[in-house]
């Protein structure tokens, strides 16, 4: 089975490899770090069926859908997860016990299994949605350790296809394309093209986003920023971006960061082959986050 690489800091790779369970939560992502450890995480549909990732959801014209997430772990500690959704990669609103959220904060023991029952509203035309979980969403660690901070990196993705729409996808022109250097990357950093692992910086700072491909065909990505896990847009009001990147190469995006009152965590995620979700296609079921850093208010 093929891995599929995600943030890779130099010389360090982080991998998610897909396992098949079967019991009960056969087909479910599982995240395996040792022979002792795993998370599996999916969604089961209203009539609790296992909904393979990556494929194509049966709305029968309804314009609300009912999930359920399972989670099953037995890792080394307790922790705190968060869920966002996005349809067609902007994040929307869910209901969890006739409540809505932006995003959804739950906690979990080393050893637990978690279920609870969700409803999005889908706009008509929708081609896709993603559930994204993140572990420890609020923690960063006190100081700049790659140990520590890669495992914050990623995000652990569910995808799939609502529409066979063929929209026709703007992507960004005249961005700056380099050949040096590793090609299956998503970074940020405060200087261009450079590898430096981004901890904390500052409000308002320029920051370049900077996407790989080290593959032997085109990938297009879908890119969008959190602040705090709520969506935020881009300088020009854009709420996703989408690139275009040539096999060995990479593209590189330059942004401003927002003014914040506090201090707050920023990530951008990368969605590889925007509404081409194919449950045969690994990439196509991923999303990449990048680094996790801290924005720092200036009047700290």
């Amino acid at each position: 089975m093929k891995k599929t690489r995600f943030i890779a800091i130099p010389s360090v790779l982080l991998c998610i490899v897909t396992f098949i369970y079967f019991n009960r939560i056969n087909n479910l992502n599982t995240n395996r770090t040792s022979h002792d450890t795993y998370i599996s995480y999916g969604f089961l549909d209203s009539d609790g069926n296992i909904l393979s990732n990556g494929s194509k959801l049966d709305l029968k014209f309804k314009e609300k859908i009912n999930h359920t997430l399972d989670l099953d772990q037995v890792i080394e500690e307790n922790r705190e997860y968060l869920l966002i959704a996005l349809v067609d990669f902007k994040q929307v609103m869910f209901k969890v016990d006739g409540k809505y959220y932006s995003c959804y904060k739950f906690n979990t023991s080393k050893s637990d299994h978690i279920e609870f029952n969700l409803e999005i509203d889908i706009p008509k035309k929708s081609k896709e949605l993603d559930y994204i979980l993140i572990r420890k969403p609020y923690y960063m660690p006190h100081k700049k350790n790659i140990e520590s901070l890669l495992p914050l990196q990623t995000v652990l993705p569910i995808r799939f296809k609502i529409n066979d729409l063929n929209d026709e996808i703007k992507y960004e022109k005249m961005l700056r394309t380099y050949t040096e250097g590793p090609s299956d990357n998503i970074w940020i950093s405060n200087k261009e093209n450079n590898f430096d692992l981004l901890y904390e910086t500052n409000e308002n700072d320029d920051i370049f986003l900077t996407l790989g491909n080290d593959g032997n065909e085109v990938i297009d990505y879908a890119v969008v920023l959190f602040n705090n896990w709520e969506q935020v847009e881009f300088n020009d009001g854009d709420m996703t971006k989408f690139l275009k990147v040539n096999p060995k190469e990479k593209q590189s995006l330059k942004f401003n960061l927002p003014d914040v009152e506090e201090d707050t965590y920023f990530q951008a995620i990368a969605f590889p082959l925007p509404y081409k979700v194919d449950p045969n296609d690994m990439m196509s079921t991923n999303a990449f986050g990048s680094c996790k850093f801290i924005i720092k208010n200036n009047a700290n």
